[in-house]
C-alpha cells in the first residue's frame, strides 16, 4: 500500500496548522507540524515501512507502524487520500450538485448584504456615477473582497452600467489545484436579487470541444 494524500490547504494556527479540504467534502482538522510532515511523505511513492523509515531519518523520531496505519485510516475515512474511494465520492457529490441545478451564494450576508433592498443600496453606494461610460467587450477587475476593492469595482462596473449583453462570461482564478486546465460551473446562481440563469447551450457547445470533463 502506497498512500497518496491529495492536495490540501494548510493555514498556520499558533504552533499548529489548520488542514482544510479545498473540495469541501471533509471537515477541517488541526495538525501538528510532525503530522503535516508525515502527510507530506504520503505521496504515493512509499510503502508504510518506507514512510516510517523516512520520518525517522528526517526527525529522529520512530513512529510505530500501528500509529501510521491509524493516520492512514483517518485520512481514508475522511476522503483525504487520492484513491478510488475519494473519486467515487467526488463523482457522487458532483452528480448531486448537478441534479440540484443551482449554487447558493457563498458570501451573502458577509461580504455584501443578503437583504435585496440593503444590497441594492450597497451597490448604488459602490458605483461611481462620474465614471466614463464605455462600450466594452471585456473588463478586468480584482479578485478580491468587495469590502476591500469596492472603489475599483465601482469605477469599472459604472463604466459599463448602461450596456446590454446577451451573454456574460465570468472568468476567475482558482485558489486551489485543478486536474484540468479549466472548469465550467453549469449551474444557475442564486442571488439576493433572484436567480442568474446559465447559458446551457453555449456550455454544451464548449463541452463538445474538449476530451475531458469540464465540470
Amino acid at each position: 500500500m502506497k498512500p497518496k494524500v491529495r492536495f490540501l490547504d494548510l493555514q498556520p494556527f499558533g504552533d499548529k496548522f489548520v488542514v482544510r479540504d479545498p473540495v469541501g467534502i471533509s471537515q477541517p482538522f488541526i495538525a501538528s507540524p510532525e503530522l503535516v510532515f508525515l502527510l507530506s511523505l504520503c505521496d504515493g511513492t512509499r510503502e508504510l515501512t518506507d514512510i516510517q523509515a523516512e520520518f525517522f531519518r528526517r526527525t529522529g523520531q520512530l513512529i510505530p507502524k500501528n500509529e501510521v496505519e491509524e493516520v492512514i485510516k483517518f485520512l481514508d475515512e475522511n476522503y483525504l487520500l487520492f484513491n478510488e474511494r475519494f473519486l467515487r465520492k467526488v463523482k457522487e457529490e458532483k452528480e448531486k450538485l448537478l441534479r440540484k441545478g443551482y449554487r447558493e451564494p457563498f458570501h451573502a450576508g458577509e461580504a455584501y448584504p443578503d437583504n435585496p433592498e440593503e444590497l441594492k443600496n450597497f451597490v448604488e453606494r459602490t458605483l461611481n456615477q462620474d465614471a466614463e461610460k464605455v462600450k466594452a467587450v471585456g473588463i478586468l477587475v480584482p479578485h478580491m473582497d468587495l469590502r476591500v476593492a469596492g472603489r475599483v469595482y465601482g469605477r469599472v462596473y459604472s463604466a459599463i452600467r448602461e450596456n446590454e449583453y446577451d451573454t456574460v462570461v465570468l472568468l476567475g482564478v482558482s485558489h486551489y489545484f485543478h486536474e484540468t486546465p479549466f472548469s465550467v460551473l453549469p449551474l444557475n446562481l442564486k442571488t439576493p436579487f433572484g436567480d442568474i440563469k446559465v447559458d446551457r447551450e453555449k456550455i454544451e457547445n464548449l463541452k463538445e470541444m474538449f476530451d475531458y470533463d469540464i465540470f
